[in-house]
């Protein structure tokens, strides 16, 4: 759904691309620990070349721009009492573990040495995945196959024009 189509989206588009920055950054820093863990599980070395580290540095400075943006999401659901409102613990322990994984993915990416802290945080992270709201991590990419699959079938996707009724 286009963004100008939503009401929470379009009165509120600096929060809205934060947003967007942030599931990317967190997409990218989560693909970043399966290719170094696979890396050490199948004793893979990865080069580590011009070519690379100019992909490594984009990667680290898309990853940190990710930080920057959950870093102030966090900061404006702490600032704002309707969101304080509406937030339950939930929200502040994903946005905050996200958050760090993030700083700490740009760290080592940037040192290329992916210590103690790292995996630790990434662990809580995966260990929250399934309890918390960023479980969607989880079931994301199986729902929209589902949805192609069962929907696609049938003709029934894309949604047609509403009908328009006269009152």
């Amino acid at each position: 759904m286009s963004p100008m189509q939503k009401e929470s989206a379009y009165l509120h588009l600096p929060t809205y691309t934060a947003g967007i920055f942030f599931h990317i950054g967190n997409f990218l820093a989560i693909a970043v620990y399966l290719l170094f863990t696979l890396a050490v599980i199948f004793n893979f070395q990865i080069p580590i070349e011009s070519t690379t580290n100019l992909i490594v540095m984009i990667l680290a400075a898309i990853i940190f721009i990710a930080a920057v943006c959950g870093l102030a999401l966090f900061i404006k659901r702490l600032a704002k009492k309707e969101l304080r409102d509406l937030s339950c613990a939930d929200d502040y322990i994903s946005n905050l573990l996200c958050t760090i994984m993030l700083f700490l993915t740009t760290y080592s990416l940037l040192t290329l040495q992916f210590g103690a802290a790292y995996y630790v945080i990434m662990a809580l992270l995966f260990v929250w995945m399934p309890l918390g709201k960023i479980k969607h991590v989880l079931y994301f990419f199986f729902a929209r196959y589902h949805l192609g699959f069962f929907y696609g079938w049938r003709g029934t996707w894309p949604p047609k024009k509403a009908i328009q009724y006269d009152k």
